[in-house]
């Protein structure tokens, strides 16, 4: 996972960013980021421009 894209909070929401590249070599680790809570969400970038958002299915108890 990239160190050089902090978290981005917004509206209370933190957002890791990724390009597709460095998403499809870390994947295990934006997923342990998500499960874990230290991300609400991982926005997905081609060509430096947002492309699409990757939320964590809703808890279920």
């Amino acid at each position: 996972m990239s160190k050089t894209h902090p978290p981005s909070v917004e509206g209370g929401k933190r957002y890791l960013h990724a390009t597709m590249h460095e998403f499809k070599t870390h994947i295990a680790a934006y997923m342990r980021a998500l499960e874990a809570g230290r991300a609400d969400g991982i926005v997905l970038k081609r060509y430096h421009k947002p492309v699409g958002i990757l939320f964590p299915m809703p808890k279920r108890d």
